[in-house]
């Protein structure tokens, strides 16, 4: 582990946002010299150059910019425990946190886990039960941080990740999903070999290459290869583009925009050995609320833990 605080990274947080050490140290209510040792601290504990210092002020290397970029969600969300620990403390109320992906009202797949959800309530009228939708990376990390007690998602947004355990819900419909307007949607049947010459968007599950690899093995796996992969920010980004002109290996969603976008339901062949995406529920294995323990024994099926190699 690198030897840096939680008050060395708040203080290279700040630098990087007022990129002027004066007004940085005035909003952190320290002296400027004080402020410069933490942060000369932190870039030695780290053994990295963050910023670049002259008459002129400070600038952020490429290192101070990659790190910057990281830091600011992982940052955010260790705030977000802490107050949401500091309010369980304050407050006798029993709450269930459900965190899901932003296309959970969409899609269609996620109804058995609602139907599940609206059970639990009427059965524990005394919880409080809050859901929350973000994107793939927000869900994740609610879910690596303890921001979320049960997380719904599919398989694939959870991937990767460890020190978790999950109950396998429902099958996750993946479809090809294009634009109605786009030459190939004429056709009752999808024409695989033309879909070579597409590009095909994703929303990024954790932003690293393994999602595009992820995406063009299952591609592989129906018989294609698209001639490029390119990422968009959110699910409503993904669907205005599709509608658009884009095409997308998704779910099918239901939205103001599905008569813009015509659906060809997919299945990998058994021996492409790709595993179907399921809708799944999930959780931290080793810090589990009570409410959230009586959710999941509501639900059927098998536990499944995956732990770190």
């Amino acid at each position: 582990m690198y030897n840096i605080t939680f008050q060395q990274i708040e203080t290279f947080l700040t630098v990087a946002r007022y990129l002027n050490l004066s007004r940085a140290a005035k909003a952190m209510f320290v002296s400027q010299p004080a402020m410069s040792k933490t942060l000369r601290r932190f870039e030695d504990g780290l053994g990295l150059e963050l910023f670049s210092r002259s008459n002129q002020g400070v600038t952020l290397t490429r290192a101070g910019e990659s790190l910057h970029a990281s830091l600011v969600p992982l940052y955010d969300s260790v705030n977000r425990a802490i107050e949401t620990a500091r309010a369980l403390t304050e407050t006798a109320v029993s709450t269930l946190r459900v965190v899901a992906p932003s296309s959970y009202d969409a899609a269609g797949d996620f109804a058995p886990l609602k139907r599940h959800l609206a059970a639990y309530a009427s059965r524990y009228a005394d919880v409080t039960i809050t859901e929350s939708l973000c994107d793939f990376r927000a869900l994740r990390d609610a879910l690596r941080f303890g921001e979320a007690d049960v997380v719904f998602a599919q398989s694939f947004a959870i991937a990767g990740l460890h020190g978790i355990s999950y109950k396998e819900i429902a099958e996750f419909e993946l479809c090809v999903a294009m634009s109605a307007s786009h030459p190939l949607a004429a056709y009752d049947e999808l024409q695989i070999a033309e879909l070579s010459r597409e590009t095909f968007y994703i929303v990024p599950t954790t932003g690293e290459p393994r999602d595009k690899t992820a995406l063009l093995a299952r591609c592989a796996a129906l018989g294609f290869t698209p001639r490029r992969v390119e990422f968009v920010p959110n699910f409503q980004t993904l669907l205005h583009t599709i509608a658009s002109s884009g095409m997308s290996l998704c779910g099918r969603f239901a939205s103001g925009s599905e008569p813009l976008i015509k659906y060809y339901p997919t299945h990998s062949p058994e021996s492409s050995g790709l595993e179907l995406p399921r809708v799944v529920a999930a959780w931290q294995t080793d810090s589990v609320s009570t409410e959230a323990r009586r959710f999941i024994d509501m639900l059927s099926g098998e536990t499944h833990t995956v732990t770190e190699e």
